[in-house]
């Protein structure tokens, strides 16, 4: 195989034959690297991309006035490029992998290679073919590959393949962005606790992110692509969480306000976007909601009371919990439904405890009664949705919490009506707490009060279990990319920004939890059987008190000697829930809550 160098007229049939071998070796190897793309032999691909561009070259070189069929096979070339490095940098093990592919051509194409230069006058991208070293080099690269690509079908009349190559290059600068928003997290997982400030680096990296974001999102405003629109504004919203969560030192700042609410616009934008039937609406929706909860729990455990009065804190605090409720479902049944159920119900006890604090500290009788009223609502639905969620210790703390606001309305009563009216309401929050023991009960069998019989953990989700730890770490820590782009080969491109991004970004929000690391079924630790023991004994010790109160309130009432013996007995049961063992001890104040919730309805 060998190609003369040139020597001859143009026009001459030596000349055109020459010509219609480097057209048709372009053709080949631009075809056997779709084929090979198929096959993920990413370093066979580009190699054989570098010869079909170099086969271009050289037939431009030979005619430099060439135009038409010639010209167009360029933006075809350059975007099967940019496709293998988004590949490549889909697959970052391959770049070190399948670089000796690369850089091992067969002997004739050496020879091809070698006669080609001779009729190339220059080096027109061939910048395109080189292997790169880094996923970021990847990504750059694809960028400007579909760019060039753009730039030189503008004189051709192919608006089809313009539009699919432009969604291309959106995703490859949204991937860019993603790929500059992970080492910004990166880093700022490596920063030391006491940093006041995010570091240099951090900030030009998210400036980078940002303008990936930003020329994503143009271009797909160029075609019209809603979806991708959106789904874009969505990663711009997750940077936002993360640029906030670097100012995260202490007292909520000004500056997390600012980032957290430009994460809200862009959230709120993406489900514009979306309409009201897109199936990624829930993902998009549980971010947001996800967004204003974390800013409502920095709020309340870090409240800027020095800029803030408490009033306006507990105002913004309410407001960013209703709209985090208002954007998480729990009616709605998917896989997601147990966490959103969970979510709920931590909003809710949130706003219980902020409504009972606020009631503690009152001084205005109305307000007082306003805000016991709204704490009693709250904390209801919080036990209704953790006893759903099958959650002892949450369902447990929320009583004893409840019983405890109860407690300091009876300090302050004086009429013995009134005071037995408050206690029966403790005593019948803390019967309320038998469904939660009988699953402590049934969870000892395996060992870990947190955890339920094989029936009952057969029907919990895995994600519902998983998202515990996801809560926990929500102020802390921001999971870096909202989507994963499944990229396709050369011939499916025409569908793949449009297609891909939509599946993969909801595929992997329904899985999110599962990059959690928790506790599996038959796992508790000892931290988590503390936590269980002193709540039982705080419970226990609650109940006897509102017996032994009842019993003193109804001592001084001769006409009640019934129920005087009646509260005795209660009380007396009460003493009996020895605390011999952990074990022991949970079934014995199951026991003995049964036997008093049998005597209390006794007449």
């Amino acid at each position: 195989m060998t190609v003369a160098r040139r020597q001859f007229t143009l026009g001459s049939w030596q000349e055109d034959m020459k010509l219609a071998f480097l057209q048709k070796a372009r053709v080949v190897c631009q075809a056997y690297a779709s084929v090979l793309m198929k096959k993920k032999e990413f370093g066979d691909v580009l190699r054989y991309l570098k010869l079909a561009l170099l086969c271009h070259n050289a037939v431009v070189s030979i005619l430099p006035s060439a135009t038409g069929s010639e010209i167009s096979l360029l933006p075809g070339i350059l975007g099967s490029c940019g496709d293998v490095h988004v590949m490549l940098a889909g697959h970052p093990d391959d770049i070190t992998k399948s670089k000796d592919a690369f850089e091992r051509p067969s002997p004739p194409e050496k020879i091809l290679t070698e006669c080609i230069k001779r009729e190339t006058c220059g080096n027109n991208f061939l910048w395109a073919v080189k292997w790169p070293e880094s996923v970021e080099e990847c990504l750059t690269c694809s960028v400007r590959c579909y760019e060039s690509s753009i730039e030189e079908s503008g004189s051709l009349d192919n608006p089809d393949d313009i539009m699919n190559v432009t969604r291309r290059l959106g995703n490859a600068r949204n991937e860019l962005g993603k790929h500059y928003m992970k080492k910004a997290v990166d880093i700022t997982e490596h920063m030391q606790e006491d940093a006041e400030s995010p570091s240099k680096e951090e900030e030009i990296l998210w400036k980078r992110s940002f303008g990936c974001f930003e020329g994503a999102l143009k271009v797909f405003d160029a075609v019209n692509d809603s979806i991708n629109q959106a789904l874009v504004n969505c990663n711009a919203g997750r940077l936002m969480r993360i640029c906030a969560q670097a100012y995260n030192v202490g007292r909520f700042s000004q500056q997390e306000r600012h980032y957290y609410n430009k994460a809200i616009n862009y959230y709120q934008t993406a489900l514009r976007q979306l309409g009201e039937d897109n199936s990624l609406r829930e993902s998009i929706s549980w971010e947001l909601s996800t967004t204003y909860f974390t800013m409502a729990t920095l709020l309340q455990d870090n409240a800027p009371l020095e800029v803030m009065a408490q009033e306006e804190v507990e105002k913004e605090i309410k407001d960013c919990m209703v709209k985090a409720l208002k954007y998480c479902d729990v009616s709605e049944v998917s896989p997601r439904q147990p966490i959103t159920q969970y979510r709920a119900a931590t909003i809710h006890h949130r706003l219980a405890s902020m409504h009972h604090n606020t009631y503690r500290n009152q001084l205005s009788d109305q307000k007082k009664k306003h805000s016991r009223t709204l704490a009693e609502l709250h904390y209801g639905k919080a036990i209704k949705l953790f006893q759903e969620l099958e959650r002892p210790a949450e369902t447990l703390r929320v009583i004893l919490e409840r019983v405890a606001m109860c407690e300091h309305y009876f300090n302050g009563q004086s009429t013995s009506s009134a005071k037995t009216k408050t206690l029966l309401s403790a005593l019948d929050f803390i019967l309320q707490s038998k469904k939660a023991l009988q699953d402590l009960v049934k969870n000892i069998v395996q060992g870990c009060p947190e955890t339920k019989d094989s029936s009952t953990a057969v029907a919990r989700s895995e994600n519902e279990k998983k998202f515990e730890k996801l809560e926990s770490r929500e102020t802390s820590v921001c999971r870096p990319t909202v989507q994963k782009d499944k990229q396709t080969t050369c011939d499916d491109c025409k569908h793949e920004c449009s297609q891909s991004t939509h599946q993969e970004t909801s595929k992997l929000e329904h899985t999110l939890p599962d990059s959690e690391t928790v506790t599996t079924d038959n796992q508790c630790t000892l931290k988590e059987q503390e936590e269980i023991d002193k709540l039982l004994t705080f419970l226990q010790s609650r109940m006897q008190f509102i017996l032994l109160q009842l019993v003193k309130v109804h001592s001084n009432k001769k006409s009640d000697q019934k129920l005087l013996i009646k509260y005795k007995k209660m009380y007396a049961l009460s003493l009996a829930s020895d605390k011999k063992g952990e074990k022991n001890f949970t079934r014995s104040l199951l026991d003995t809550i049964n036997q008093i919730a049998e005597l209390s309805s006794v007449t």
